[in-house]
């Protein structure tokens, strides 16, 4: 994973009473808030990916519309336990940063677990109120995300050059 300034790593940041299981990191490009993960992940990662969420916010605050893209690595897998944290950390940042029009996750063939863990990442999603979508490639995720914001009327302008 790159390691560039303007991103934030977690695992650059203080862990809690058990470390954080997973890597990822989290920047801002534009109108994208960007993700690159890598699972499986355990509840002290969602606490650290929380704190990491809260530092970006402290130098950049999303204007609204905007697109949540993450690329995946690893596994998907994830404990009920997980699930239910990211859960009340999506809800919580409902209330602390506007409406996105769509998370959408890079999830290729290679990512272990996909298939069982997909339906219960997209159930936690819809029942916060977000709209999860996956998409098979990096070039995939880029296209919707800067259909999204087309469709949006964000111009031209301020999607031409959104990249990883």
């Amino acid at each position: 994973m790159d390691a560039s300034p303007a991103r934030i790593n977690v695992g650059q940041l203080p862990q809690g009473r058990f470390m954080a299981h997973g890597e990822l990191q989290v920047w801002h490009h534009g109108r994208l808030l960007c993700y690159e993960a890598s699972g499986p992940f355990n509840v002290e990662m969602v606490g650290v990916m929380s704190r990491a969420v809260g530092r970006l916010l402290q130098r950049w605050q999303p204007t609204a519309p905007y697109v949540c893209v993450t690329w995946w690595h690893g596994s998907l897998m994830a404990s009920p336990e997980v699930l239910e944290v990211y859960h009340d950390l999506l809800r919580l940042g409902r209330q602390v940063m506007p409406a996105e029009l769509a998370c959408l996750w890079q999830v290729g063939p290679e990512i272990e677990d996909a298939a069982i863990m997909k339906p219960l990442w997209k159930q936690v999603h819809d029942h916060c109120g977000y709209r999860l979508e996956y998409c098979d490639t990096d070039a995939d995720m880029l296209r919707r995300a800067h259909s999204l914001l087309r469709e949006a009327g964000v111009a031209e302008a301020e999607i031409e050059g959104l990249s990883r």
